[in-house]
């Protein structure tokens, strides 16, 4: 198994940023995880924590792992994401059919076009090239974030996110607060034309992805998301709250023996302004 890890508490840009306390642990806690109870080995882990998980750092690891000459087709990958997520209006020229896409927030993101979130079609399409380049074999956690339906499927791939996947501007009481909301408001702002077309526009089967749909219908990975695009999720008392309870269920049932309705049935209740989705089968090999 490889892994990419990314924990997010601290931005540079904090006045408009607000830390949160939990990420970085909850990504510390899953890297844990997979050395000491999978014994995963520390080489085919990688992390980006705090300033690490720049915008072009986290592209990068992503490309990295469809390239990685170490990693064979069908090896199980699994990905992490912890941090801010939010909403952004997409460029008309995308032809989204919403009109706010759910993004997450890099460390030095800011609020102009020099450095934006990273939106849900560049995720998918670096998933998408991953998934190409080595298998369907993607573990990840950013759920809803792609709108991706992939019922019925089995694979070993899972992409995790313990973010929120949008920003109504709920906030929590302040930084000292037991409770944070894992999301941030970007208010009216609005993608340049020409982000990272370079990725996303480029269909790595040699076809344009067509406008308003791309990466949609995925069939490469499990998502499990700690909330819907119209939800929030919460960390409470440095830990989100999605880690934890999936942590607990993972020490005490082996991840090869869990399906989809295992997970939603026997996972603890995760608190209000949380919910948990869950699509396809959960069966990260070790």
């Amino acid at each position: 198994m490889f892994a990419l890890i990314i924990g997010i508490n601290h931005y540079q840009w904090r006045r408009k940023f607000s830390s949160l306390r939990g990420a970085v642990r909850d990504g510390e806690a899953f890297r844990d995880y997979l050395t000491k109870r999978l014994r995963v080995p520390e080489d085919q882990i990688f992390t980006l924590f705090n300033e690490q998980a720049t915008r072009s750092a986290i592209i990068q690891a992503f490309q990295d792992l469809s390239k990685n000459p170490h990693i064979s087709q069908g090896d199980p990958i699994f990905i992490f994401y912890a941090g801010h997520g939010s909403q952004q209006r997409p460029h008309p020229d995308w032809k989204e059919p919403n009109p706010k896409i759910e993004v997450i927030i890099p460390y030095d993101c800011t609020l102009d076009v020099s450095v934006q979130p990273i939106p849900d079609r560049t995720i998918g399409a670096l998933i998408d090239e991953i998934a190409r380049k080595k298998g369907d074999n993607i573990v990840s956690g950013f759920g809803r974030l792609l709108n991706i339906d992939l019922i019925q499927i089995t694979c070993n791939k899972t992409v995790v996110f313990d973010c929120c996947n949008s920003a109504s501007g709920t906030r929590s009481d302040g930084d000292d607060s037991a409770t944070l909301v894992r999301s941030v408001f970007l208010g009216d702002l609005e993608f340049d034309k020409n982000t990272d077309r370079d990725i996303w526009d480029c269909h790595p089967r040699g076809a344009r992805v067509h406008d308003g749909h791309s990466h949609r219908g995925l069939k490469s990975h499990i998502l499990i998301s700690a909330c819907s695009s119209s939800e929030e999720a919460v960390e409470y008392e440095g830990r989100g709250r999605l880690s934890v309870a999936l942590l607990k269920l993972l020490d005490k049932v082996s991840p090869n023996q869990l399906r989809n309705c295992d997970i939603l049935e026997n996972i603890e209740p995760i608190p209000k302004l949380v919910s948990l989705n869950t699509i396809s089968e959960f069966i990260p090999s070790g």
